[in-house]
């Protein structure tokens, strides 16, 4: 009788000793591993550093595509690059470290992480591919390393939550839509001399949408893709009092600053209270002005600042 009952618990125990399903597949090439396609992954995951003794060096082309319920991603330094479209579709992927090892991301990897908020994009990466966070619809933080020169056609199209980025001195290139429909963005703010654009890369972003550049770099303009473009950290702007005199048309003086600078006129008639009266972008490093409101008052200070 007790062998009767023994019987089924010891199939039991056979049953529950069983290894579940791998989460992550690897292969080998030459002297070294990847991770191959891995559809049955889910929560947070680890990937190994080595594969039977072979360093895990790439995430394979659809590795992780379409693991819906693929929450985070541990990644190692031995991993250099991700391939095409590694985890598209991932729409639970709320976390994900890039490694510096890791010099290269393929086209459309984390395209429709729907779930994905923030992601740095380490120094060693040199280029941001096509459609790479494409459909990134909650990301509402991005960093990227100093070292990326190209971002590519459509790299962020559709970060509806994206309010603002910045780009690094290092990009020399912005590609066709980069920023195609983010329709929260409304900073743009550059850290070097003005990128080439190659397409239309601000279409369809927020209205009141700005890029801002810092005083020294060079190839900017009044706009930029066009949008407004704002220097900052500019010499504050200077009002001259040596041409200042009445003209028929109003009190009139010259205000100074730096080509593209844009200057916000102020004026007040007791030092506490101003008021906007004129805001001008330069063309040149000074330009004339004229209060035409001036005979209306027994007396008007005036004040210039950036804007």
């Amino acid at each position: 009788m007790n062998a009767k009952i023994l019987i089924p618990l010891l199939t039991l125990a056979c049953l529950l000793a069983v290894p579940a399903t791998a989460q992550v597949n690897y292969a080998v090439s030459g002297s070294t591993a990847y991770v191959t396609s891995s559809p049955n992954a889910t929560g947070n995951i680890v990937i190994a550093s080595t594969y039977n003794g072979f360093p895990v060096v790439s995430i394979g082309p659809q590795a992780f595509r379409n693991c819906t319920n693929l929450t985070g991603v541990t990644i190692p330094n031995s991993v250099t690059n991700f391939g095409l479209s590694a985890f598209h579709s991932c729409d639970s992927l709320t976390n994900v470290t890039i490694p510096d090892s890791v010099t290269s991301i393929g086209d459309y990897a984390f395209y429709s992480c729907t779930s994905l908020t923030n992601v740095t994009i380490p120094n060693s990466v040199t280029r941001i591919g096509n459609y790479v966070f494409s459909y990134c619809t909650s990301l509402t933080s991005i960093t990227i390393g100093n070292r990326v020169t190209l971002i590519g056609y459509q790299a962020f199209s559709y970060c509806a939550s994206l309010t603002s980025v910045t780009i690094p001195n290092s990009v020399t290139l912005i590609v066709d839509q980069a920023l195609y429909s983010c329709t929260s963005l409304t900073n743009v703010t550059f850290l070097g001399n003005a990128p080439i654009l190659n397409g239309t890369v601000f279409y369809n972003v927020a209205a009141g949408a700005k890029v801002y550049y810092y005083y020294g770099a060079s190839g900017w303009g009044p706009t930029y893709g066009g949008l407004p473009a704002v220097m900052l950290d500019a010499p504050p702007p200077q009002i001259g009092t040596a041409s200042a005199d009445v003209k028929p048309g109003g009190f009139r003086f010259t205000f100074t600053g730096v080509t593209n600078q844009t200057i916000l006129i102020e004026a007040s008639t007791n030092l506490v209270n101003w008021q906007p009266i004129r805001t001008n972008t330069l063309s040149a490093v000074s330009a004339d002005f004229v209060d035409s409101e001036s005979p209306n008052h027994p007396h008007r200070f005036y004040r210039a600042r950036s804007y």
